[in-house]
């Protein structure tokens, strides 16, 4: 998986282009077949804080780039949060559609922004997302609980994906546990999980991996 890290702002004809090239497409795009969460549309996502979005996003890439192994890399995970927020916040009757198809469609609309160089770049399964990550984005519960909303979304639509009923707010706890960071940075487990990507570890808490917890 690849990741660059950067940031452009656009103005809102881009959002417009964008809107019309997607319902150009919509007809053509192959999309997966099994359906995440349809509560988690376009009504939620205006719902949410701009952090929460910002995990969701990177949660949602995370998962769709290792289980496809297809990558992001077209334009910053910001800049998709942006324009998702564009699209619905334009179009209303684009609301009902759920937030993963709609960033799957924006994979395919070319994008405006010259590729930038020298940006910072994070090779590997899932790229940086692991408990340095983690501890820089816990100022706040939004952005963890962002990320577990999105990862899960896009795993809803892998086949024999496994489940997970429990919330995210309790998946980004008990994320937040097994790294040990509610124990404080530098405490054990901490330094022996520091590597282990965020993925990694939501998925030993599916349900029939109970009791993982602390492993």
């Amino acid at each position: 998986m690849l990741i660059v890290l950067h940031s452009q702002i656009r103005g809102p004809k881009l959002v417009f282009s964008v809107a019309v090239c997607l319902l150009a497409m919509n007809a053509s795009v192959a999309l997966p077949q099994e359906r995440p969460d349809s509560s988690q549309n376009g009504h939620w996502w205006l719902s949410l804080s701009t952090r929460e979005r910002d995990g969701f996003v990177a949660g949602f890439a995370d998962c769709y780039s290792f289980s496809h192994r297809s990558s992001f890399g077209n334009r910053s995970l910001q800049r998709y949060r942006e324009l998702t927020d564009g699209l619905y916040a334009a179009n209303r009757t684009r609301r009902a559609k759920p937030v993963g198809e709609v960033i799957l469609q924006l994979r395919h609309v070319p994008t405006d922004e010259p590729w930038l160089h020298g940006g910072e770049t994070h090779r590997g399964p899932h790229s940086y997302f692991d408990a340095t990550y983690w501890m820089q984005i816990g100022d706040g519960p939004d952005k963890r609980r962002g990320f577990v909303e999105g990862y899960l979304h896009c795993l809803a639509t892998a086949t024999g994906a496994p489940s997970f009923s429990r919330s995210p707010q309790q998946y980004q706890s008990l994320i937040t546990h097994w790294y040990g960071l509610d124990r404080g940075v530098g405490d054990d487990p901490y330094e022996k999980r520091v590597n282990t990507a965020v993925a990694d570890v939501l998925m030993q808490l599916c349900d029939s991996c109970r009791g993982r917890e602390e492993r």
